[in-house]
């Protein structure tokens, strides 16, 4: 059965939290790393998310770092991926993320997405 785990990857305890209530109320299971590194572990030793929200500005490792790493493992390279950033869409084609949403977050829209990839 395909799992309906959300990884959450973002720095902001705060952000992180909210964000993953509001999954957690829409009836997804959710799972947070406070950075690249964190959610990297996670992924090598957890049941795969079906979709990966990624910050792309974090200590330790940051999203463009883990994104890299992640698109170069076979097995993790077909998670779908959005990136939520305040960088414009140009800065952001490099990570071939399944959506960039812009910060502020427009949680309908994310939701919208995580549902229509999970």
């Amino acid at each position: 059965m395909e799992s309906h785990t959300i990884l959450i990857v973002e720095d902001e305890d705060e952000s992180r939290e909210v964000l993953a209530r509001i999954l957690e109320l829409e009836g997804f299971k959710v799972v947070a790393a406070a950075n690249g590194a964190e959610a990297w572990e996670y992924l090598h030793r957890a049941d795969r998310p079906c979709l990966i929200v990624l910050d792309v500005f974090m200590p330790v490792m940051d999203g463009r770092q883990f994104r890299a790493l992640q698109l170069q493992d076979q097995n993790l390279a077909g998670i779908p991926t959005v990136v939520v950033s305040a960088l414009s869409p140009s800065e952001t084609a490099d990570l071939r993320a399944t959506k960039v949403i812009p910060k502020p977050l427009d949680v309908a829209a994310l939701i919208g997405v995580i549902r229509a990839n999970c």
